[in-house]
């Protein structure tokens, strides 16, 4: 084989071909520019980083001739420009070519850096002919190539040894190149690695609205731990996207039949891609002060080192002092009762696993927990949304209940209550003002303590863990009255749980505070800083001693609350308190109407049918086909008015309930 080339190591001028050889079009760029959609705050995604993939790393490393790893691990080292021929070369290519010029064209090559402008160099720096001679057969038998490159001036012909050599590749790149581009370096054959076929936008975006439709349907809800610092929404836990993708599959087939429905693959991508949605997963919490300080930089922690030392140091005097008042309760013969109190995670009904019953709004239903600890009890004080709210009036009346029925069993005098610092449930002006009733009332003393912020783990905790076992064992749940009985017979060893229906029990304690106790104005106290709070019968009623630590030498403030010149003063021994809630709660007609649905379909069983009509008081809507009314946006739209509402609620609830220092977040203990 006759092999004939030619090298120049001058650029080509802008007449010649190869001028624009680096503006030219990438048709498999080595780092290709990313087209996807960017998952910003609305994806769980992360976002993607093409330069940073195994495969485009190497690719790169491999384009551009220097050391790199290859997609199994291993290093490929970097490319270097070979010996070239011997002296024996007819050509005599290293009296014609030097090393300087040699090393110049082998860097000219590598630093195209992409497989298509390489094969381009090689194409222009080639030609292909057929032999002059074909030795009395007639036809040719093989292909002669030849190199036409000018040096200053001057054409120097070497060898295919001496070329390959100089730019450190194989004589397969140089016959690609020929099948690629031509002598002038036009683009004859595309690469088609990595291609596919045209792409029926229309009809992508059409399954990517229906994957977005049924997502939607779901009812997504904030977190309730960290609903402050996420917009992260929640599906219920007993939910998966695999799980998802088979309701999607039936729902494509009652409500767009003969349409071509998703793959789970692409149903798994757009829910990671355009939803910030996760399923509830029951975790121990972190404390935010922590995980702040333990992943700061050292300049950073020399800055935060006191404050994390002091939320350590309270950490600790609060479990001391936890353990200390268990101790004071186990005694014997003891009249002091030691009890935390803590809402669990509210719980939905119908709980089920039909598939329409994903998209259907729910009924709350809300339990509250008491645990004594001496005693090794837990009471649960229950409720749902048509019955009571979840807030200062709901609290304050099942620890009234508590404290009344542990004096009448046990003769206690001395309470020991700890809770979380969450300011609209269990640090308020209105839960106080009922203990200022009770101290006098019932004439014992009550101190109520608050867990350092972020290390709020307590007993109550582990009821709610056997409860949520026990439901997960006996579903499906229809009713609020189901729950019930599941949790008085969640625990196996031990005391059962004692579980008490708070229907027509909620005291309504905004009334008595506004009108005859004044809680803000107090220049002395900053209620944010506030860990103990203590309430003697032998005081005057309406005082109320403070202390903003649980060390046993700090200093304790009296603060008087009752006000004066308002009339005939208030008997705190012998006030009653009036009722909340005159009757059920009005629910959103949205709630409302799911629920009737799922009775007139029957996925609420007849059974079960009397208690939403008794004590939701909505009539049984016609029975007709549950996914008609599934219209995605408008069913978006309806639930994120409610959330709005409830939202508002919620703040002016928890406004009147703050008071003067306390964080208005309604989550200001990060629960």
């Amino acid at each position: 084989m006759c092999v004939l080339l030619f090298l120049e190591m001058e650029s080509p001028s802008a007449d010649e071909p190869g001028a624009d050889l680096r503006d030219t079009g990438n048709e498999n760029p080595s780092t290709p520019e990313d087209t996807s959609e960017r998952s910003g705050n609305g994806s769980r995604a992360r976002t993607r980083n093409p330069e940073a993939w195994k495969r485009n790393a190497a690719k790169k490393g491999r384009n551009t001739g220097v050391e790199h790893l290859n997609q199994k691990g291993k290093t490929v080292p970097a490319r270097v420009m070979g010996g070239g021929c011997d002296e024996k070369c007819r050509l005599q290519c290293h009296e014609r070519v030097t090393e300087g010029e040699r090393r110049q064209f082998f860097q000219q090559f590598w630093s195209l850096g992409d497989i298509n402008r390489q094969r381009m160099f090689l194409s222009m720096y080639t030609s292909v002919s057929l032999p002059d001679s074909t030795r009395g057969r007639g036809f040719p038998t093989r292909k002669v190539r030849r190199y036409s490159i000018k040096v200053k001036e001057k054409t120097h012909v070497i060898c295919q040894k001496m070329f390959l050599s100089t730019l450190n590749t194989s004589d397969k790149m140089v016959k690609t190149a020929e099948t690629r581009f031509n002598q002038k370096g036009a683009l004859i054959s595309p690469d088609k690695r990595g291609k596919h076929s045209k792409v029926d936008k229309e009809k992508v975006a059409k399954i990517t609205k229906s994957i977005d439709d049924h997502i939607r349907l779901f009812d997504a809800v904030p977190s309730h731990f960290t609903r402050k610092r996420s917009k992260r929404k929640y599906l219920p836990q007993h939910l998966s996207i695999a799980q998802m993708h088979r309701l999607y599959l039936e729902w494509m087939k009652m409500v767009h039949p003969g349409e071509v429905a998703a793959s789970e693959s692409r149903y798994r991508q757009r829910f990671c891609s355009a939803f910030n949605f996760g399923f509830f997963q029951p975790k121990k919490d972190q404390c935010e002060t922590c995980n702040v300080y333990l992943r700061a930089s050292p300049e950073l922690r020399v800055r935060l080192n006191a404050k994390y030392e002091e939320h350590q140091q309270n950490k600790e005097l609060a479990r001391l002092q936890k353990e200390r008042d268990k101790e004071a309760a186990k005694q014997k013969d003891s009249k002091t009762c030691f009890a935390v109190f803590d809402l669990q995670k509210v719980l939905v009904t119908p709980r089920d696993e039909t598939g329409v019953n994903h998209y259907k709004r729910k009924l709350s239903t809300y339990d509250l927990t008491f645990y004594d600890g001496a005693r090794r009890e837990g009471h649960c004080f229950v409720w749902h949304e048509g019955e009571g709210k979840r807030g200062a009036n709901e609290v304050a009346s099942a620890l009234q209940i508590f404290t009344e029925k542990h004096v009448e069993e046990h003769q206690t005098k001395e309470f020991y209550f700890w809770a979380d610092n969450c300011a609209g449930q269990n640090k308020n002006k209105y839960l106080f003002g009922a203990c200022t009733l009770l101290c006098q009332r019932l004439n014992v003393k009550i101190t109520i303590r608050y867990l350092e912020t972020g290390h709020t783990q307590n007993e109550c905790d582990s009821a709610h863990h056997v409860i949520e076992e026990a439901v997960k064992k006996h579903m499906p749940v229809f009713t609020s009255n189901q729950y019930y009985e599941i949790m008085e017979e969640a625990k196996v060893t031990g005391h059962k749980l004692k579980v008490t229906k708070m229907k027509d029990k909620i005291v309504d304690l905004h009334s008595f505070v506004e009108k005859h106790q004044k809680w803000n104005g107090h220049t002395l106290v900053n209620w944010r800083t506030v860990r103990e709070v203590s309430f003697d019968p032998n005081n005057a009623p309406g005082t109320v001693s403070l202390r903003n630590s649980l060390d046993q030498d700090a200093p304790t403030i009296t603060i008087r609350v009752a006000k004066a010149n308002c009339g005939r003063p208030v008997n705190y021994a012998a006030h009653q308190l009036a009722r909340a809630y005159n009757g059920p709660l009005q629910l959103s007609a949205g709630k409302l109407k799911d629920l009737g649905d799922l009775c007139a379909h029957h996925i609420i069983p007849e059974e079960h049918h009397g208690f939403f009509q008794e004590l939701l008081g909505f009539q049984m809507t016609e029975r007709r086909n549950l996914f008609a009314d599934l219209d995605a946006d408008a069913l978006v739209a309806a639930r994120r008015e409610e959330e709005c509402q409830e939202e508002d609620a919620e703040i002016q609830d928890h406004a009147r309930c703050t008071l003067e220092g306390d964080d208005v977040d309604v989550d200001s203990d990060g629960e």
